[in-house]
């Protein structure tokens, strides 16, 4: 690669970091083309370091021999932490993408958001005298999320047998999901399980992809700026970066592209009143592992995220896994 190519590259980036913490999961669209798909991903949450458990991702937490309630008074409530405790958070995205011009494209990203909390043992108070232990504490909320509308600038530079695509791009997260969900007592939801959050955010990234007949290298970046909504939260800005390798295998017809990576993410304190939320925010390191298979215009894509190192703000439950499946269809 040519110093000055480089050098693009990392001011592009320089200037990016002075992205269901995940602001845009990203699609490696390379040839610039119309598209329309349909993104499933999850994200499992269990275990608390501070008591040494293990995190144990499954693709179903949910059990059937669970007697699922709500707990008669959160604010008289102590979660009781233990080893089967969960979090677990579902998103179905419509995603389309129109290449305006050979030099920008526009997406447009419609979640459908599911959350789901479970713990095992919960003592309330509230007769203080007498405590009641109670099994099996489980509630969630579902609805639309907040809609993403993205714009990407195109920047391709050939160098010999080598193809580079350089995609910085501007994004606002709308405050189209609810915020006003409620426990079957009356009060709000954690703001971390509302379908939406309630803020215009704004969204920068900037994309770097490089590629030839067989191999390539990605790195995805982005950063979420967060606004304070209606009442009066604030999700803590984030930042998350994605760099994988890949390795393209012709069969006939169809083309299978193995991809190794690592993924991070980091995320400061959410505030409530300005004032900074000491259980929030943390970093974590994950491997990134996946695969496209390419037949024709249609692509099946499917990732798992498996956290190798992480450090949370506080006693809160760890990050366990995360899948994530797509299935794309090119119109040119």
């Amino acid at each position: 690669m040519k110093l000055k190519y480089l050098k693009l590259i990392l001011f592009t980036f320089y200037n990016i970091y002075s992205c269901d913490v995940c602001n845009v999961f990203e699609y490696a669209n390379r040839q610039n083309s119309h598209y329309i798909g349909v993104f499933y991903r999850n994200r499992m949450f269990n275990g608390f370091s501070t008591l040494n458990h293990q995190h144990q991702y499954q693709i179903n937490p949910s059990s059937n021999t669970r007697q699922e309630h709500e707990p008669e008074s959160n604010e008289n409530t102590q979660f009781n932490k233990t080893q089967r405790d969960f979090e677990y958070y579902q998103t179905l995205e419509i995603r389309a993408n129109y290449a305006i011009s050979q030099k920008f494209n526009l997406q447009v990203f419609l979640p459908y958001n599911w959350s789901d909390v479970y713990y095992n043992e919960v003592t309330q108070f509230i007769n203080p005298s007498r405590p009641v232990v109670k099994k099996d504490s489980a509630y969630g909320t579902n609805g639309i999320g907040d809609i993403i509308l993205m714009i990407d600038y195109v920047k391709n530079i050939e160098t010999g047998k080598w193809k580079h695509i350089i995609k910085p791009g501007l994004g606002l997260k709308l405050p189209t999901g609810s915020i006003l969900k409620k426990h079957n007592e009356g009060t709000f939801f954690h703001p971390d399980l509302q379908p939406g959050t309630g803020a215009l955010d704004i969204i920068l990234r900037a994309n770097y992809l490089v590629t030839n007949d067989l191999w390539g290298f990605d790195i995805f970046t982005n950063y979420r700026i967060c606004n304070q909504n209606s009442k009066n939260y604030t999700f803590g800005n984030r930042f998350n970066i994605t760099t994988l390798t890949y390795y393209t295998f012709n069969i006939k017809s169809i083309k299978i592209l193995p991809k190794l990576g690592v993924y991070t993410e980091f995320a400061q304190n959410d505030k409530k009143d300005n004032i900074k939320l000491t259980n929030t925010g943390g970093y974590t390191y994950f491997v990134h592992t996946g695969f496209d298979l390419i037949l024709g215009k249609c692509v099946v894509q499917a990732i798992f995220q498996k956290p190798y190192f992480e450090y949370l703000y506080g006693d809160i439950a760890g990050n366990a896994g995360r899948l994530s499946l797509g299935l794309i269809y090119n119109f040119k």
